[in-house]
């Protein structure tokens, strides 16, 4: 069992990275010098931005997942301002990062994202819970070169299997029944893994377009096409387009879940056991100047100084609420 702990146990060097409702701060702590990820966000936000649910379910989604390829709690604790989250350092960065630099990966190396990818799927799914935000910046690499996913704020636990209905996640990579809000199960996360495959190869995904209208309607209703400029096997194009099927029934993974990914022809190579052990070499494994290294991070988040902000005026009333709701579920407690 693990020792409660605070912040006064982490010393923080780095600003890693910073999203609407946190800031991910590298932390190594004081006992042992182990460095960590650690997400703060303001309770105050949380609440006024009407995000305390994601935040309960994004803690119930760490502490119950236990996956090498899936980012879990170590420790959570809070101060009157803020929730902290402490999870593993990935300091390979997000697969954003990499992506951006290299503009689109090999077949090879896109089938191994893939295939990595389809396990930490499955054992959400065999917990009962859909991502429904895969994308590059939700994707962390660790120091081998494996993925681990990540950011369960849109995450959703089905009960007895019933269907979520929230229109969420990322427009580019919404499946059509959440954009039709018709009510969507794990296929929409097959439908997400279509798309990233796509983007991975391509450099874009298939119905990308500046204009959110206009990108939604593409997802609902055009036709999956393939630059002919560039080289993809036959597999590959059919495991894409299998798992980009409009209707979710027609779609692969609706009847088997994982078992009908892993089946498929484009990943008749792939040793399943050897992967999920990691005794597979990873196409690509970063290299660091040192175990403080953040080169893999954006400097637009690294350059800034690492500190604990503190804002001077919180209204008492809001953290009240705060408090309350989320000690309303007992599992929620840290």
């Amino acid at each position: 069992m693990k020792r409660e702990v605070d912040l006064e146990d982490f010393d923080l060097l780095k600003v890693l990275g910073r999203g609407a409702l946190g800031k991910v701060t590298l932390a190594q702590f004081k006992e042992t010098k182990q460095l960590f990820a650690l997400k703060s966000m303001r309770k105050a936000d949380l609440v006024q931005r009407n995000k305390l649910e994601n935040t309960k379910v994004e803690k119930l989604v760490l502490e119950r997942v236990d996956h090498p390829f899936l980012v879990g709690l170590e420790y959570c604790f809070q101060t009157k301002e803020k929730i902290f989250f402490v999870t593993r350092l990935m300091r390979g960065g997000e697969l954003f990062q990499h992506l951006r630099k290299e503009k689109r990966f090999s077949e090879s190396r896109t089938k191994f994202y893939g295939a990595v990818l389809a396990l930490a799927l499955g054992s959400l799914h065999s917990n009962h819970i859909i991502h429904r935000d895969l994308k590059p910046e939700n994707i962390l690499m660790d120091d081998d070169g494996y993925l681990a996913l990540t950011d369960y704020g849109m995450a959703k636990i089905l009960v007895d299997d019933a269907l979520a209905n929230s229109f969420c996640g990322s427009l580019e990579y919404m499946a059509p029944e959440v954009v039709a809000e018709s009510g969507h199960g794990k296929e929409a996360d097959w439908w997400g893994l279509g798309i990233l495959m796509y983007e991975l190869l391509i450099g874009i995904p298939p119905f990308y377009n500046q204009d959110a209208n206009t990108m939604l309607n593409k997802i609902q209703k055009s036709e999956l096409e393939f630059n002919p400029h560039i080289k993809i096997s036959k597999e590959a194009k059919d495991f894409i387009t299998r798992c980009l099927k409009k209707n979710p029934e027609e779609r692969l993974g609706y009847k088997e879940d994982i078992k009908e990914i892993m089946e498929h022809p484009w990943f008749s190579d792939v040793d399943w056991d050897a992967l999920l052990k990691k005794q597979i070499q990873a196409p690509f494994k970063p290299n660091f100047a040192s175990d403080f290294s953040t080169e893999y991070f954006d400097d637009e988040f690294t350059s800034e100084e690492a500190i604990n902000s503190i804002t001077s005026t919180v209204d008492p009333e809001v953290l009240q609420e705060f408090d309350e709701q989320f000690r309303s579920m007992d599992s929620i407690e840290c």
